[in-house]
């Protein structure tokens, strides 16, 4: 499993989420959650899970973590009551906490294609109560339950307050927003020969994007009163210095006397690419002079924006 040894929930969800990705060859989905309770700096925090087996500084940082070998529900039921000890003298102003999400996508090549985080607002209890939900909810009150813990609530009433129930909306809005987006959008990639455009474009159909790699900027080259992009079209343009593209060229064993691959021809096209995407704001210039995952990388921050 990958180390969690990010300082926040969201970092710990991008590490298991690009590992997971990467390992798979898939996209991944991972999380990661917790109790936060700000008179404990912030403890629980990201070591929620494993709090009764870890040694802390006063500040809340890590100090040791032994693996004790008990069960899970043997640890979360230390867990609740450690937390209830150290919160035994502290007055109900003090006694905030809230329960925090992340949650991350990963493209298999690493790239994060969307995040969110949301929680869940309460207080600490001062004994256990329930006998329903996992983890630290016979120790929590939720806002608006009523004065009970959310070991107390139905699976229902518990899901309707749920820091859970809150990320996976929104990540059921970007979804349904993404495949819309997928259907209706046709993606163009354009460039010289050596920018990797067969590369990408191979990429983001197995993202499940309807992708080709000659479009309106290619025709614009060579006759310039070609139409622009249609309304349903994202247009690319990659571009990478003529010595770059000439490298990759002869690393693919082609020959740099071939047509469109000499020096003259590709000087000449970059300038054409480079002047269509300064004139038309249709077009999106891609520096594609770096590795094949940052040209990625680029091209999915403007398709999969995050909100």
């Amino acid at each position: 499993e990958p180390e969690e040894n990010g300082n926040s929930f969201l970092e710990n969800a991008r590490i298991k989420a690009i590992e997971y990705a990467q390992a798979s060859g898939k996209i991944a989905i991972s999380e990661d959650s917790g109790l936060v309770i700000p008179a404990l700096a912030g403890l629980p925090g990201i070591w929620s899970a494993r709090f009764s087996d870890c040694e802390f500084s006063p500040e809340g940082q890590l100090l040791s973590h032994s693996n004790s070998g008990r069960t899970r529900n043997e640890i979360d039921s230390a867990n609740n009551t450690r937390v209830l000890e150290l919160m035994a003298d502290l007055t109900p102003e003090r006694r905030t906490a809230w329960f925090e999400i992340a949650l991350v996508v990963s493209s298999p090549d690493g790239i994060v294609l969307f995040e969110s985080s949301a929680t869940s607002p309460g207080r600490i209890a001062e004994s256990q109560s329930g006998h329903f939900g996992f983890g630290y909810d016979s120790i929590f009150i939720g806002d608006r339950t009523d004065d009970v813990s959310f070991a107390e609530l139905d699976a229902q009433r518990k899901n309707l307050r749920s820091h859970r129930r809150k990320v996976l909306s929104s990540f059921s809005a970007w979804t349904c927003k993404l495949l819309t987006k997928q259907q209706e959008q046709h993606i163009v990639i354009d460039g010289n020969d050596g920018v990797g455009k067969s590369t990408i474009v191979n990429k983001l159909r197995e993202l499940g994007w309807n992708v080709s790699d000659r479009g309106a900027a290619t025709k614009l080259t060579d006759n310039p009163s070609s139409a622009l992009p249609g309304s349903n079209e994202i247009s690319f343009i990659l571009d990478a210095p003529i010595e770059i593209s000439q490298e990759r060229l002869l690393k693919a064993g082609r020959s740099l006397q071939e047509k469109y691959h000499t020096k003259e021809d590709l000087t000449h096209y970059r300038q054409k690419f480079q002047a269509i995407a300064a004139h038309h704001s249709e077009f999106i210039l891609i520096d594609a002079s770096g590795s094949v995952v940052q040209t990625l990388s680029a091209i999915l921050k403007v398709l999969y924006p995050h909100e």
